[in-house]
C-alpha cells in the first residue's frame, strides 16, 4: 500500500478517536427533578442539565410567586415548546414562560466552587435560584414587539453564596422567544466546577481567537499574493471563504464576539452567523471546484449554489424567525454539496496535482468535522464540536497548496522574465550589430583578401622555385650557403618602420656602398635589401659584392625572403580574422543562467572596440587611458552589452567624426571601492531636460529605425544588478558616462561575506 494512504488513514483514525471521546455518566432528569447528591466534582466536573423539565407557559416564576396553573413536562434534549405546548403558542413559536428544575446537591459541596453556564441561544432568559436572580442572557419580554434582546453567547453565573445545599434547590429560568423558530430553551444550561468552566471558557476564547486570527492572516497572505499576480481565481474564493468562516467563528464563539465588538446580545450576531455560514458554504463550493475545473461541469456547481441564495437573502433582509427556520433544512441540504465536493476531491487525487496530498487531507479533515458537528446537532448532543479545528487544518492545508501554486507560478514567471530579458538584450545587440554589420564584413574581407593574394603569390613563387631547384642546389653550397643563411637571418630581425625620407637616405647610402664595392647592379640590389628589411651591410659582406659567383645567392635570398613574408602575411591576416570572429562571438554571446565570474574589464571593452573598429576608420579617434585594475566578479556577457550601448551611442552622437576617450581606473566613491569606467565623447550632448528620462524604457530621441529606446534602460538594469552606479555629465560638445562597479575580487571582504 502507498505510504501516503497509510499516513492519511492514521491521521483520520487519531482525529476521530479524539473527537468521539465519551463524557462521564450523566445524571438523569425526570419530572423536573435531578439528584446530584452523589456528584463528585473531581471525577465529573460538568453535568449537562438535559432531560424532563417543568415548563409553566406564560408565567414568570422566580420562587416568590406560586404557580397558578399546572406545568407541562418538556424534554429539553429532544423537544422545543413548539411541539410541547402547541395549543398555547402561535405558528411561529412566539411565547414566554418559566422552566423549573429541582436540584438535590451534595450536602458537603462548596457552592462558591460551582457555576451555571447559561447555554441558551436565540432566546432571552433570566435565571433564578431560590428566589434570587443569578444572571440574565439577553432581555426577556412578554410581547412580540416588547424589545426582546436575544442571547447568542454562553454566560457563566455564580450560585448564591448562602445557598443551603441540605435542602432542595429550585432553578427557575424565565424564557421569552419572539425571534427563533425552534422555540424555548432547546439548548439547556450546564452545571459545573468553577475552575473547569472558567478554564473551558478561556481555552475556548484562546482557541477561537487563534483560529479566527489564523483565518484572517491566511486570507491577507493570499490577498497579498493575489494583488501581486491577479491571475488565480482560487485565491479570491479562498480569501472570501476565510473571511466568512472567521466571521462565523467570531459571532458563534462563547466570548470572542463580545470581546471584539463590545456589543450586547442582539440579532446582529445571529444574522452574521447564518449569513457567514451560507455565504461561506457557497464560496467554499466554488473554491473547491476551482481547484480542478475539469472535474465537474460548472452547471452542477451553479445548481448547488442556487440552494444557498435564498437563505443568504433571508439572513440580510428577512425576519429572524424565517432565518432560523432555514437552519435545519439547509444543514440537511448541505450534504448534497458535500457529496459534490467529495467527488471533486476524488478527481483532484486522480489528477496528480502538485501538493495534492495536503490539499486532499485538509479537505477531508474539514468535511469530516462538518459532518461530525451536524450529527451532534441532529442528535441533540451538546459539546465536542470540532469544526473549528477541522477548519483550521483545512485553511492551513489550502494555504500551503495555494502557496505552492503561487511559488510555481512565480518561478515560471521569473523564468519567463529572464527569458524576456535575454531576448531584450539579444534584440538590442542585434540592433547594434545591424548597424555595424557592413563594417564588420569589410573588416573580415580585408584580411581575407590579403590571405587570398598572398596565397596566390606564394603558389606562383613556389612553382618558380620548383622549376629552379637544380640551379638553386648548385648556387647554394660552400660560402654561397653561408652568405644565404646570413642574409635570411638578418632579414628575420624585427622590421624597423622608416619614414619616406629615412628610407630614401638609407637607400642612397646602400647604393653608394654597393658601387664602392663594385656591385654590378647596385640600385636593384639596394631595393631588394630594403624590402628584406636590411638597412645596412656589415663589412664582411664586401667580399661577396664584387664576385659574380655570389649573384645567385642575392637573388635566391630575396626569393626565399618573399616566401617568408607571404606566409607571415597570411598568418597575420588569419589572426586578424580570428580576432574579429572571436570578438563577434563574445559580443553576441549571452547566457541568462550565467553566474558571476572573475573577469578582466579591459578585455570586454577591447572586444567591443574590435567589433566597431570599421566605424573608427571614418574619422573617429579612440583615446585609451587604462590603469592597472584587478579582475572583478561580474556578469561579463551583460557588461559587454553595456559597453556596446555606450560606445554605439557615442558613435551615433558624433555622427562618425570626433573623439571617444575611454578611461579605466580604481576609484573611492561614497566610502566604497569601485572600478571606474568612463566613456566620453565629443558629440552634441544630452539636454538637461532629457537627462532624467534617458534610462526609461523605449525613450529615444533618434529617428525611426535608428534605435529601440532600450539601450540605456538595459544598461541601467545591468549596472543595478551589479550593485553599481551610472553617472552622467553632459553639456554641448561633451558627454561623459561614468560606470562604477564594486571592486569584488577574491580577497575583498564583500565577496567573502
Amino acid at each position: 500500500m502507498n505510504l501516503t494512504y497509510i499516513r492519511i488513514f492514521l491521521i483520520f483514525a487519531a482525529y476521530f478517536s479524539v473527537s468521539c471521546k465519551k463524557a462521564g455518566p450523566e445524571f438523569p432528569i425526570s419530572d423536573g427533578k435531578i439528584d446530584l447528591s452523589g456528584w463528585d466534582l473531581n471525577r465529573q466536573p460538568i453535568v449537562p442539565l438535559r432531560g424532563e423539565w417543568k415548563l409553566y407557559p406564560y408565567l414568570w416564576l422566580d420562587g416568590q410567586t406560586l404557580p397558578s396553573e399546572e406545568p407541562v413536562s418538556i424534554d429539553t434534549s429532544k423537544q422545543n415548546w413548539n411541539s410541547s405546548i402547541s395549543k398555547w403558542v402561535d405558528k411561529e413559536g412566539n411565547a414566554w414562560g418559566t422552566y423549573v428544575l429541582s436540584l438535590k446537591l451534595p450536602q458537603n459541596i462548596d457552592t462558591e466552587d460551582i457555576l451555571l453556564r447559561s447555554g441558551v441561544y436565540g432566546v432571552a432568559a433570566k435565571f433564578f435560584i431560590n428566589r434570587k436572580q443569578i444572571g440574565e442572557s439577553g432581555k426577556i419580554t412578554k410581547y412580540e414587539y416588547g424589545g426582546e434582546v436575544i442571547s447568542t453567547t454562553d454566560r457563566l453565573f455564580a450560585l448564591p453564596a448562602d445557598l443551603d445545599t441540605s435542602r432542595e434547590v429550585l432553578l427557575y429560568i424565565q424564557v421569552s422567544n419572539f425571534h427563533h423558530a425552534r422555540g424555548g430553551m432547546w439548548n439547556p444550561p450546564t452545571l459545573g466546577k468553577k475552575a473547569v468552566l472558567e478554564s473551558q471558557n478561556n481555552l475556548a476564547l484562546v482557541r477561537e481567537s487563534f483560529v479566527v486570527g489564523g483565518l484572517i492572516l491566511l486570507a491577507l497572505y493570499q490577498l497579498s499574493y493575489y494583488c501581486f499576480r491577479r491571475k488565480n481565481p482560487s485565491s479570491v474564493l479562498f480569501i472570501l471563504f476565510c473571511f466568512f468562516m472567521a466571521t462565523r467563528l467570531t459571532v458563534t464563539g462563547r466570548n470572542i464576539f463580545s470581546v471584539v465588538s463590545a456589543m450586547e446580545d442582539n440579532e446582529i450576531s445571529m444574522r452574521l452567523n447564518y449569513f457567514s455560514f451560507f455565504a461561506g458554504s457557497l464560496t467554499g463550493l466554488y473554491y473547491i471546484r476551482s481547484l480542478n475545473p475539469v472535474a465537474i461541469p460548472i452547471r452542477f456547481i451553479h445548481f448547488s449554489g442556487i440552494i444557498y441564495i435564498l437563505p443568504i437573502l433571508v439572513s440580510i433582509f428577512g425576519s429572524t424567525y424565517y432565518l432560523s427556520l432555514t437552519l435545519y433544512p439547509m444543514i440537511s441540504v448541505t450534504f448534497l454539496p458535500i457529496i459534490v465536493c467529495l467527488y471533486v476531491i476524488y478527481q483532484i487525487w486522480k489528477s496528480k496535482l502538485e501538493g495534492r496530498e495536503a490539499l486532499v487531507i485538509g479537505l477531508l479533515f474539514f468535511f469530516g468535522s462538518v459532518i461530525h458537528d451536524i450529527m451532534l446537532l441532529f442528535t441533540g448532543s451538546l459539546g465536542g464540536e470540532i469544526m473549528s479545528f477541522g477548519l483550521l487544518v483545512f485553511v492551513l492545508s489550502q494555504s500551503f497548496y495555494l502557496s505552492r501554486r503561487h511559488t510555481s507560478a512565480m518561478n515560471l514567471a521569473e523564468t519567463n522574465l529572464r527569458a524576456a530579458q535575454y531576448q531584450l538584450v539579444q534584440s538590442e545587440k542585434m540592433s547594434s550589430l545591424g548597424a555595424i554589420v557592413a563594417g564588420v564584413a569589410h573588416e573580415i574581407n580585408s584580411p581575407l583578401t590579403v590571405v587570398n593574394v598572398s596565397a596566390n603569390n606564394l603558389q606562383t613563387s613556389l612553382e618558380t622555385m620548383m622549376k629552379s631547384l637544380s640551379e638553386i642546389s648548385k648556387s647554394l653550397d660552400g660560402k654561397n650557403l653561408a652568405l644565404f643563411l646570413k642574409l635570411i637571418e638578418q632579414a628575420r630581425l624585427p622590421v624597423k618602420h622608416l619614414s619616406y625620407k629615412e628610407e630614401r637616405s638609407i637607400r642612397k647610402e646602400i647604393v653608394s656602398f654597393l658601387e664602392e664595392k663594385g656591385s654590378k647592379d647596385p640600385a636593384s640590389l639596394a631595393e631588394n635589401l630594403l624590402e628584406m628589411g636590411i638597412d645596412h651591410l656589415p663589412l664582411e659582406y664586401s667580399e661577396y659584392l664584387n664576385d659574380s659567383s655570389y649573384e645567385p645567392v642575392w637573388k635566391w635570398a630575396y626569393e626565399f625572403f618573399g616566401l617568408i613574408r607571404k606566409t607571415e602575411g597570411i598568418l597575420s591576416a588569419s589572426q586578424r580574422v580570428e580576432k574579429i570572429v572571436l570578438s563577434l562571438k563574445l559580443f553576441t554571446h549571452f547566457d541568462p543562467k550565467a553566474e558571476k565570474k572573475l573577469t578582466d574589464i579591459i578585455e570586454g571593452i577591447e572586444t567591443v572596440l574590435t567589433v566597431f573598429s570599421h566605424s573608427f576608420k571614418t574619422g573617429i579617434e579612440i583615446v585609451k587611458d587604462y590603469s592597472v585594475v584587478p579582475e572583478i566578479f561580474c556578469y561579463p556577457d551583460e557588461l559587454i552589452q553595456v559597453w556596446t550601448n555606450l560606445i554605439h551611442n557615442s558613435i551615433q552622437a558624433m555622427k562618425e567624426t570626433g573623439v571617444i576617450k575611454i578611461s579605466i581606473r580604481k576609484e573611492y566613491f561614497e566610502s566604497e571601492n569601485y572600478i571606474s569606467i568612463s566613456i566620453e565623447d565629443t558629440g552634441r550632448g544630452i539636454p538637461l531636460s532629457l537627462q532624467e528620462k534617458i534610462f526609461e524604457p523605449f525613450f529615444t530621441t533618434k529617428s525611426a529605425g535608428e534605435g529601440t529606446g532600450l539601450g540605456l534602460h538595459i544598461t541601467k538594469q545591468v549596472i543595478d544588478k551589479h550593485n553599481g552606479k551610472i553617472l552622467l555629465e553632459s553639456v554641448q560638445g561633451r558627454t561623459l558616462f561614468r560606470i562604477l562597479l564594486p571592486e569584488l575580487t577574491l580577497g575583498s571582504p564583500s565577496f567573502s561575506e
